[in-house]
């Protein structure tokens, strides 16, 4: 049966005609259903219905609420009478945009107050949270508190608002006693927003207390990959408890710029510091903010870039570069000039890139390690999968792949032999493996493994790229822990590489049986040259980890 398709002109102003939809009954009905969670159309939503065709139809949407208090939301801002006349719009667009307007939500709240002045129960089941508040007895408000600490757990530990109900039924089934009121998720987002608001109100009164703040920016996308810009603000508290200066830091807020560019950041920059009650970026209203710290991007630090926008309207201004990502970089173009690390972190690459969207191959993996594990003695710990080693803290992801490696090479290797013969997988496929057993037998990868890995040379620089993300860091505490990385590794130059302890401990293991130098089980190629290289370029790479980190 097809579809009927209700449409009349009805005349305009004489010169035109304008064209309204009508719909069925049952279709209103159904729109009452499905908006009343989000909008309470049960209790407002009304229409005027005619015959048509013997079908009974909709042909003019009303509200309840606006059309009773009429007289007193007249005067609110863009009032208009015609969802008390009966608008001629039959759509879920209009349902929607009505709920959201300024004089429907005021005559909910009239409804609300009406109700509560006549209500001896619970006052909060029928009253907006705020308003609640001035009324509730010492036990409602208790309820609501804790109501408020649940909300506060939902959000903090990012759990979806759908889990709010739950988790409130699970602690009335305890014996906690939450009331009735308020127990839906989005309750629990109004819950979260009032949370948010406090603590920024809070924020705001000890920043425009302090003689100075600094602000740091960072980009971050979201699920929708959309570029966002998030503020932090940094002031010193002198009216700590314990008499002390601290230097406290905390999140501000976070926008969507237009666009990515200097103009897009400044915008941002502007938005965040709105928020602290300036209105403008000149030099009479921000004196206070003394200092900008960002990521290294082209868009932040040129002389084009924001840099350049903000210097120019405030001189006195300290840009600083992250010393976190900038650590990251350092070591990175370090080790980045060097051959045989960009042999490795290839190999890291397409390992990870062999396990990530294969649950099968990872299967095989595992079944293959408790083969390997008695004879080779092969650490089962950790899990098998290959560790991605490329992120935003680009040390710690390395160190953890290249653990992962050394820790399962023969199992990798035997995978990659067994995937290699394997008939059921492409030829181009099976060529692939191939190549990668062939190149990564080469004694110069595990041999390099154990060389950049752990105690050796990278974990001083782990360490120091994760205490430069410390809560509580200050310029002396990272300059000491700068000093002391490059202490280490410089001593670690002037030790024989010999005695290193991880790439010592690798060369124990490595045996030479039936003509052929093996690592777990399997062959390592050109092990006298892969050694020799390491033996004569060890002090190289020390010194250039050494060199970028100073300058």
């Amino acid at each position: 049966m097809s579809k009927r398709s209700y449409r009349t002109s009805c005349d305009g102003d004489g010169s035109s005609s304008a064209k309204h939809r009508k719909v069925k009954v049952s279709t209103f009905r159904k729109w009452l259903r499905d908006y009343d969670r989000e909008y309470q159309t049960l209790t407002w939503l009304d229409s005027e219905t005619s015959w048509d065709n013997g079908e009974k139809i909709v042909e003019k949407l009303k509200c309840k609420k606006c059309t009773k208090y009429r007289d007193r939301i007249i005067s609110r801002k863009n009032f208009s009478g015609k969802w008390i006349e009966g608008s001629e719009s039959v759509r879920t667009t209009n349902v929607v945009d009505h709920a959201k307007s300024d004089q429907h939500l005021y005559a909910m709240k009239l409804q609300q107050l009406e109700e509560a002045q006549s209500w001896d129960g619970d006052t909060t089941t029928l009253m907006p949270i705020v308003q609640s508040l001035c009324v509730i007895s010492e036990e409602e408000r208790q309820k609501l508190r804790m109501k408020f600490d649940t909300a506060y757990f939902v959000a903090t530990e990012h759990i979806a608002y759908q889990k709010y109900p739950k988790l409130c039924e699970l602690q009335m089934k305890h014996g906690v006693n939450l009331g009735s009121s308020y127990l839906n998720e989005n309750v629990a987002k109004e819950f979260v927003k009032y949370i948010a608001e406090s603590k920024l109100q809070s924020v705001l009164s000890f920043v425009q207390n302090s003689t100075f703040f600094s602000l740091l920016m960072d980009g971050s996308t979201d699920a929708s990959n959309s570029e966002n810009e998030v503020l932090f603000v940094m002031w010193c508290d002198v009216n700590s408890d314990d008499h002390m200066i601290h230097t406290r830091m905390t999140y501000l807020s976070m926008h969507t710029p237009l666009h990515t560019n200097a103009e897009g950041l400044f915008e941002s920059l502007q938005q965040g510091l709105q928020l602290l009650g300036i209105s403008c970026v000149t030099q009479e209203v921000c004196s206070n903010l003394v200092g900008i710290a960002t990521d290294g991007a082209s868009s932040n630090v040129a002389a084009n870039g924001l840099q350049g926008l903000v210097q120019e309207k405030l001189p006195w201004v300290v840009w600083m570069w992250c010393l976190a990502h900038r650590t990251e970089l350092a070591i990175n173009n370090a080790f980045s000039s060097t051959p045989c690390f960009k042999l490795i972190d290839d190999m890291l690459l397409r390992l990870f890139y062999l396990y990530k969207k294969s649950p099968k191959k990872c299967r095989e993996l595992a079944n293959v390690v408790p083969d390997l594990k008695e004879v080779y003695q092969i650490d089962d710990q950790g899990g098998t999968k290959s560790i991605r080693a490329c992120g935003t803290r680009w040390v710690c992801h390395k160190v953890s792949a290249m653990k992962r490696v050394m820790a399962k090479f023969g199992a990798y290797t035997a995978h990659l032999c067994t995937l290699s013969e394997d008939s059921s997988i492409k030829s181009v496929d099976r060529s692939k493996f191939i190549g990668y057993l062939h190149k990564w037998a080469d004694a110069k990868y595990i041999l390099g493994c154990a060389v950049f890995v752990d105690v050796d040379l990278l974990l001083p620089c782990s360490i120091f790229s994760k205490s430069m993300q410390a809560d509580e860091l200050d310029i002396v505490s990272a300059l000491t822990y700068l000093l002391k990385t490059v202490k280490e590794i410089d001593k670690l130059r002037k030790k024989p590489i010999s005695k290193w302890q991880i790439y010592s401990a690798i060369l124990k293991k490595i045996v030479y049986e039936d003509g052929k130098h093996k690592y777990q089980g399997q062959e390592v190629k050109r092990f006298f040259e892969a050694k020799s290289y390491f033996e004569s370029h060890y002090k190289e790479f020390c010194q250039l980890v050494v060199e970028n980190l100073r300058t």
